[in-house]
């Protein structure tokens, strides 16, 4: 003769696929983790080869030497003067275009187009300081410019906070490492990493076209850090390890040059 389960035995049977599906959803979860990792790893790539491709055409990383601020080792992009810059940010002040230009989530120089009659960099005249005029790339010193190192299809502008500065001089990145934290910049050229970034309120992470057209929800942005080797005197004093490319991981801060615990930042180095 059969019988239905007991009301005990039904418990004990819910509470068992309550376990097995809570560990298929966190191996689920971490596999999508490591997933996103491994794109991140081969997207930093990408993005190395085009830094390391924009220093074998002009000899300086950018954002240095004459692709620098004015006023230190021979930059000639003027933040005063609104022609050397995007046109969203000709009417801001010289402090908003300087906090713009250092962000290393800006990788607005290697967007740059070698057919754009406005092209930035020629502008700004950094092409004729590296090529003696013209700033046309020449075969036989093999120098110039041949942009775009990275293409502007499938990439966009991205709003982020002034919290990870790019200082100068040391190439330290300042503020407290929270991306989605401090004032609002202008929205930088930058290229989106796998990781799932939050919808934030207040504006942080916005990815939209460079005509402004919202392309929705994307990763945070890659950062960039280089620095001019004039002002590296003591490479041995380098505790931010050197010009890199940084990817903030699943927890989205950045960490690379402080010590913390459970930092999850992925790091490709530079060449010296």
């Amino acid at each position: 003769m059969s019988h239905g389960f007991t009301l005990l035995e039904l418990i004990t049977v819910i509470a068992i696929l309550v376990v097995v599906a809570g560990g298929v959803l966190f191996s689920l979860a971490g596999t999508q983790e490591q997933a996103e990792d491994r794109v991140a790893v081969a997207e930093i790539a990408q993005v190395r080869e085009a830094v390391t491709r924009f220093r074998a055409d002009t000899g300086f990383w950018p954002k240095t030497g004459p692709f620098g601020l004015v006023g230190g080792n021979g930059g000639r992009i003027d933040p005063t003067d609104p022609t050397h810059w995007p046109a969203p940010l000709a009417s801001s002040s010289a402090a908003e275009r300087t906090a713009w230009f250092h962000s290393p989530a800006n990788l607005y120089q290697l967007f740059q187009r070698q057919d754009d009659p406005g092209n930035l960099l020629r502008i700004a005249g950094c092409l004729d300081a590296i090529t003696g005029g013209g700033g046309d790339f020449d075969p036989t010193t093999g120098r110039g410019f041949r942009g775009p190192y990275i293409s502007q299809l499938g990439e966009g502008d991205v709003v982020v906070g002034d919290q990870i500065a790019l200082d100068p001089v040391t190439g330290h990145a300042t503020g407290d490492g929270d991306p989605a934290a401090g004032g609002l910049l202008p929205a930088v050229a930058g290229v989106a990493d796998p990781h799932a970034a939050p919808e934030l309120e207040t504006g942080h992470f916005l990815w939209t076209t460079a005509l402004g057209e919202p392309l929705g929800q994307r990763g945070r942005p890659f950062l960039v850090f280089t620095r001019d080797p004039l002002t590296d005197a003591d490479p041995s004093n380098d505790g931010e390890l050197g010009p890199r490319i940084v990817a903030l991981g699943q927890n989205g801060r950045y960490e690379s040059d402080r010590t913390a615990i459970g930092g999850d930042d992925l790091v490709a180095g530079l060449e010296r």
